[in-house]
């Protein structure tokens, strides 16, 4: 069995593109769901049973744009940042296009992705867990 590698002028370019109409897609499609769910307030009341980091993500938000609306184009653009900076390093480690979009289309169709549409920190563990494997694999 042959396997195909590709080479291409600018990688980044490519799944940052690719990666911006999967991302455009999703907000198309659930940009209409409510910010607030019953977790919600813990993150922004700095409770003591919640890490740090979040509620000061959520007060720098709302300190530069003065409330959460724009929250959810935040974290799908972080978690867009992020995919594309993995996935360019895995198809610049492989040179596998076909696996490196698949790698692409896997991270940013999974359940997950919804809660970027939140006050929750999954979005946001998800896209610097991407973006540490991505760390990793340019080393």
């Amino acid at each position: 069995m042959k396997s195909h590698t590709y080479s291409l002028p600018n990688p980044w370019m490519f799944f940052s593109l690719l990666n911006l109409l999967v991302i455009s897609t999703w907000y198309i499609v659930c940009h209409a769901t409510d910010l607030m769910v019953p977790d919600s307030a813990s993150y922004m009341h700095f409770s003591t049973q919640r890490p740090i980091g979040y509620p000061y993500f959520l007060w720098g938000v709302q300190y530069l744009f003065g409330s959460l609306k724009i929250l959810p184009v935040i974290q799908l653009l972080f978690l867009g940042f992020s995919t594309a900076y993995l996935t360019t390093h895995f198809f610049c480690l492989t040179k596998r296009l076909f696996l490196s979009i698949f790698l692409l289309i896997g991270c940013l169709c999974n359940p997950n992705i919804y809660h970027a549409f939140r006050v929750l920190t999954e979005s946001l563990s998800l896209a610097l867990l991407m973006l540490f494997m991505g760390f990793f694999l340019k080393t």
